[in-house]
Formats: C-alpha cells, sequence, structure tokens
C-alpha cells in the first residue's frame, strides 16, 4: 500500500512538472531578432529602443512576463534569475538580463512594473515594457499561453529556451545548468 502511495504522488508531481511546460520562444540554433522595447526607470518609461545591439556580443538572458499572469510564484522565479545572472556577471560583468513585460496597457505597466521592481530590488538587469501584442516583439515566438518564457543567448544567437505555463523559483536550475553548459562549466 504504501508503495503504491509513494508511486501515485511521483507521478503526481511528474506530470505537473511536464504540464508546466510551453513551447514559446525562439527555436535554440536562431538568430534573434530585433527587441525594440521602452527601458523602464522610476516607474516611467522612455522612448522605444533596440536593446539587442547592446547585449549582441554577451551572454544575455531576456525574461518576458505576461502582465495578466504574473503572481507572486513568478516574481519568486525572477528573482532567482536575477541572481543566477549576478553569478554570471561575476565570470563577465557585460553579461545581461532584460525583463520584457507583456501588456497591451503600456501606459500602465512602466508604474506597474516600478511597483515590482521596487518590492523585488533585483541588480543584474533592467525592466521593459513591450507596448503591443502579449506574444511580444516579431521574431520572439513568445506564447500567450505562458506566464514566463526566458530565452539564453550567448551573443547574437538562442542557447535555450524555456517556457512556463506555471512557474517558480524551482524553474531557476534549468537556466543555471542552460548558462553553465553556455560558458563551459
Amino acid at each position: 500500500m504504501f508503495l503504491r502511495g509513494t508511486l501515485a504522488v511521483a507521478c503526481t508531481l511528474i506530470a505537473s512538472h511536464v504540464w508546466a511546460d510551453v513551447e514559446s520562444g525562439p527555436k535554440v540554433g536562431d538568430k534573434l531578432a530585433a527587441l525594440k522595447v521602452q527601458m523602464v526607470q522610476d516607474g516611467k518609461a522612455a522612448d522605444a529602443v533596440d536593446v539587442l545591439p547592446e547585449h549582441a556580443e554577451h551572454p544575455t538572458v531576456y525574461v518576458f512576463l505576461s502582465a495578466e499572469r504574473f503572481d507572486r510564484p513568478a516574481a519568486r522565479y525572477l528573482r532567482g534569475v536575477d541572481e543566477a545572472v549576478q553569478k554570471l556577471q561575476r565570470r563577465d560583468p557585460l553579461a545581461g538580463l532584460v525583463i520584457v513585460w507583456l501588456t497591451p496597457e503600456p501606459a500602465a505597466a512602466a508604474e506597474r512594473v516600478g511597483r515590482i521592481q521596487q518590492s523585488l530590488k533585483l541588480l543584474a538587469g533592467h525592466w521593459t515594457v513591450f507596448p503591443g501584442a502579449v506574444t511580444g516583439p516579431e521574431g520572439w515566438a513568445v506564447n500567450d499561453a505562458a506566464t514566463v518564457t526566458t530565452v539564453l543567448s550567448g551573443g547574437r544567437e538562442v542557447s535555450a529556451r524555456f517556457g512556463y505555463d506555471s512557474v517558480n523559483e524551482t524553474n531557476v536550475p534549468d537556466l543555471d545548468r542552460a548558462i553553465a553548459k553556455l560558458i563551459g562549466q
């Protein structure tokens, strides 16, 4: 009886982990497309700029967040991503983190992002807003069913991608392993 109960719990945990993954983001090996977003600072959005050239020659993590589906577990994931990128920055100070808030309402987005940043106090990168389709900029293939899409690049090419319907800090080791592989550890 104990063995059957343990097996049932294990199968449930495995199934729930697989259920959370969704196809989202450009495919591994694809060239990165332009990423024209509005930088957010102090709750205000600047004019849209392409941030890709600034990050094109160094490892960068791009995190696309659905404004409609963002929650506390996603915030805990984001904090873990920030810590992973800080570790990477100790090895390569120009490594980056770009957080892209996906929303059809850009005016209110910058203020909300400012409040979230005040709470999380992330250090490794910068917040941006994509004022358009919740599927993100053209060429980034963000699935609107994903709460979070994370894309890792070692330059101008996708090294790894992760799409999550449901996410929390337990998903960060996936990114840690991808970063270690990228930098040859």
